[in-house]
């Protein structure tokens, strides 16, 4: 019954939230919307994972509704813009200085991974995820400074695409050694997250067509069917098993932390802000921190470990979390609404940057728990755009 009411109310806040902002990516809509999508899968398709519970759908709509309401309010207010802000273009110098250098920079990561990986896998991929996940501490410096520039080459596509530094011979080559780096990475969150950035922006200046979106999603779920196949992801699991626990396995998996069948003793803020805790540790300040430790497996029955975007919220302050927290990411992300939509081009790239983690939102957070890149995009991105002027007296 109360999944009904929930169809209900999820219904109404993505018309009223459509009626409000007349866009189809106003952060409203888009939650309101795709949570709506979810919950009618979940309760239509044949799946075999556990029924959602009651505490589910009440956390849902604790995280929705703030959040819709919030954000749709701050994208209607006039709030005031810095004017070293308003530059309508990247700063081009920054484009014919370092375009070239980030391509040398892309090939000798690429290069570098070749080396390294086959010590921890088969191929290029699975052996650059197991060194990434489970042989973190003895990765050398030099391979994380060019994961750094590889973040900052992923802004600088995003950044300069619509300018006319796009049609450089320089740019395209980025785009192809980004691309290929993603791929050997074996990173699906950034790979999504370049494609939706692409398809936002693609929105944006007007270009999209709906064939032109279906083919890049297409595109999209086909590279990460290899991914898996050639990663070895899903030894234990059919194809069709795997998908449903990246679509739909979060939510029930989630659910298991609401009723107490799966928790984690970690001190309150730990798990949100994971990234500031790792500072801590380096610091020698962590000692007395209970860390997140969500690496184990939950059965929903499939085996999962990822719980939805509420998951890190809830752990930490329980349900007061999910609100107040849907409070204040609704008004941030309602704030660069506003701004993106007013034509401010820093904020249209930043909107397009961080685009996925609405349309992600069912899996995970994406800005608390990778937080240290989500400060890299949003630095990188207003160095590109900014201009300083220094005088001489």
């Amino acid at each position: 019954m109360l999944a009904i009411i929930v169809v209900v109310i999820l219904s109404f806040l993505a018309l009223f939230s459509y009626k409000c902002s007349h866009s189809w990516t106003h952060p409203a809509f888009l939650t309101s919307m795709l949570w709506l999508i979810m919950v009618l899968c979940y309760n239509v398709l044949q799946h075999g994972l556990y029924p959602l519970s009651d505490l589910f759908y009440c956390a849902l709509l604790l995280w929705c509704i703030p959040f819709c309401v919030c954000s749709l309010a701050f994208s209607k207010f006039n709030l005031p813009i810095p004017k070293i802000l308003l530059w309508q273009m990247p700063n081009m110098k920054i484009f014919q200085k370092l375009s070239l250098l980030l391509v040398l920079l892309n090939v000798i990561l690429l290069c570098f991974l070749n080396t390294i990986s086959k010590d921890y896998g088969d191929n290029i991929m699975s052996g650059s995820r197991n060194m990434f996940i489970y042989h973190e501490d003895e990765l050398p410096a030099l391979l994380n400074y060019l994961m750094y520039f590889l973040n900052v080459s992923v802004v600088f596509i995003i950044s300069y695409m619509y300018t006319y530094g796009a049609k450089s011979i320089s740019f395209k080559l980025l785009f192809v050694a980004v691309l290929i780096v993603l791929l050997c990475l074996g990173n699906k969150g950034g790979i999504a997250c370049s494609v939706f950035a692409v398809l936002f922006l693609q929105y944006y200046y007007g270009k999209l067509t709906f064939s032109r979106m279906i083919i890049c999603l297409l595109l999209l779920v086909g590279v990460m069917t290899i991914l898996v196949l050639v990663r070895g992801d899903a030894e234990d699991v059919t194809l069709t098993e795997y998908l449903l626990i990246y679509i739909l396995s979060p939510m029930p998996a989630f659910d298991l932390i609401l009723k107490g069948d799966l928790s984690f003793n970690v001190t309150p803020g730990a798990a949100t802000f994971s990234s500031i805790v790792k500072v801590l540790d380096v610091m020698g300040l962590g000692d007395n921190i209970k860390h997140l430790d969500a690496s184990g497996w939950a059965y929903v029955p499939l085996p999962t470990n990822v719980y939805t975007n509420m998951f890190n919220y809830y752990v930490d302050f329980g349900y007061w979390g999910i609100f107040l927290f849907a409070i204040l990411v609704g008004i941030a992300w309602g704030t660069l609404y506003n701004f993106m939509r007013r034509g401010v081009k820093l904020f249209v790239a930043i909107y397009a940057l961080f685009f996925h983690a609405l349309l992600l939102a069912f899996f995970a957070d994406w800005i608390f728990t990778f937080l240290s890149l989500s400060i890299q995009y949003l630095f990188i991105s207003h160095l590109l755009f900014i201009r300083f002027k220094i005088k001489y007296e």
